[in-house]
């Protein structure tokens, strides 16, 4: 989409950014030479595209005050950018750090209000008790057992067999 090139009023006797009256002595031109892309770093500071305006019109800042501060924008700029290449430089050659594998959140969600410290995220799993033949698990906790799960009599004596 090109746009129609504007033409400032007054831009023969104002600054483009303060609007400030300068003397000729005191103008550096947009367009003009300079060691600084005046024209960008206005863009790039203020966000502000003076590519629409022609290049041959009079469109100058003041020296005094805007120069100067646009000086030291793009001056922070470059450094800006330096630092940012620095540090990604010690970024990259640094050592690698241990990584340990956590549990998703995902996992927990499923079991919700019925995890509790005792059991845990990969299911329940019960204690085997091998003795010879004969295997225990504690699973199996009836109403006439103890609280470790020992069978025993009306007389609550131990039965001897699981």
């Amino acid at each position: 989409m090109d746009l129609t090139p504007k033409k400032i009023a007054e831009s023969s006797s104002r600054c483009f950014i303060c609007s400030s009256a300068s003397l000729k002595n005191n103008k550096i031109f947009i367009f003009g030479k300079s060691s600084v892309d005046i024209a960008e770093v206005i863009r790039s500071s203020l966000s502000v595209d003076v590519s629409r305006y022609p290049e041959n019109s009079e469109l100058f800042i003041c020296r005094d005050k805007c120069y100067q501060r646009l000086i030291k924008f793009n001056w922070v700029s470059v450094k800006l950018k330096e630092l940012k290449k620095e540090i990604e430089e010690v970024f990259k050659a640094r050592e690698n750090l241990r990584a340990k594998r956590l549990l998703h959140p995902y996992e927990n969600a499923d079991s919700g209000a019925k995890n509790t410290s005792t059991s845990s995220p990969r299911g329940k799993a019960s204690k085997s008790l091998r003795f010879a033949d004969t295997t225990c698990t504690s699973s199996l906790i009836h109403e006439d057992s103890d609280a470790l799960g020992t069978p025993i009599s009306a007389d609550r004596t131990p039965l001897g067999s699981c």
